[in-house]
């Protein structure tokens, strides 16, 4: 609180490629789909079309809270 946190070390590259970048190679160069994230996805997906993404979710609300 008495002192200001460094920026992190791609900070400028950021903001340049930003406002240099189409927007497609910006999020693909910042925020890649790894297998990871594409797995996510694919099993939110799954979920919510089966209408089980609701229960789990309400079921991990409840595991969280105690």
């Amino acid at each position: 609180m008495l002192n200001s946190v460094n920026y992190p070390p791609k900070r400028n590259e950021f903001f340049y490629d930003i406002n240099n970048m189409d927007e497609e190679k910006f999020f693909n160069k910042f925020f890649p789909d790894n297998l990871k994230v594409k797995l996510e996805r694919t099993l939110r997906i799954f979920l919510a079309k089966t209408g089980l993404y609701k229960k789990i979710k309400k079921m991990a609300k409840k595991i969280i809270r105690r």
